[in-house]
């Protein structure tokens, strides 16, 4: 309709995400099918990652399809919108793994594009990612002799961080002369904010009772167990 998001309409931190929804409805003739494309192709290209690094880990077919078996059990009780992590997660482990097989700038430039994708398909993808790969480049010489050179360090963490900013500049830019980058930021920062949990999701495991689950609820309400 002419509109441009940072300029006349909000955009949730989700750049990418957005342009892959637009670009799904111009295909499908703007329906819900565009969508519903979009997100398992994310969902399954991370299956099959998934599948690819179970078996690189196990060398067995056996132990990858018993693995995978429990993984698609699951998949099928997740939703959708959770696709993004479906497909992000498992292909930065497998682009780390890589890296620490034989490190190159070449591997790096790849983990510092993914790194961007991350970020623009939901900013905090990009972070865990980001640190991750950090993380990588530092235990590096620990896994490959060739990485133990500082040379070898500082071209790989330029390869890494030019790949990214190539990939996110275009972006940047873009929020620059409409919205602005500190109120982009400011914006974002709020809204996580409140939407963050406010204690982590695993405390709650100390307060669980193993047995309450073989009770019987007194009203016959099986939503309360």
């Amino acid at each position: 309709a002419g509109d441009h998001p940072y300029r006349d309409f909000f955009e949730w931190g989700v750049p990418l995400q957005a342009t892959l929804s637009y670009a799904g409805q111009v295909l499908t003739g703007h329906r819900l099918l565009g969508e519903f494309l979009g997100q398992w192709a994310l969902i399954l290209t991370g299956m099959v990652v998934s599948t690819h690094l179970a078996f690189r880990l196990s060398g067995s077919l056996a132990a990858t399809a018993a693995a995978m078996l429990v993984a698609v059990v699951n998949l099928g009780v997740t939703p959708t919108v959770h696709g993004s992590k479906i497909f992000i997660y498992p292909c930065a482990i497998l682009l780390m793994w890589r890296y620490l097989e034989r490190p190159s700038a070449g591997r790096s430039a790849a983990l510092g594009a993914f790194a961007a994708i991350a970020f623009l398909l939901r900013h905090d993808h990009g972070v865990y990612v980001g640190a991750g790969i950090l993380l990588t480049l530092a235990t590096a010489p620990l896994a490959a002799p060739d990485a133990r050179k500082l040379s070898s360090l500082l071209r790989d963490l330029a390869a890494c961080a030019v790949a990214s900013a190539v990939l996110l500049a275009p972006w940047a830019i873009l929020v620059q002369r409409s919205e602005g980058l500190v109120n982009y930021v400011i914006a974002r920062a709020y809204i996580n904010s409140k939407w963050a949990v406010g204690s982590s999701p695993f405390t709650t495991i100390l307060s669980l009772n193993p047995l309450a689950a073989f009770t019987p609820d007194p009203s016959g309400d099986l939503g309360t167990w």
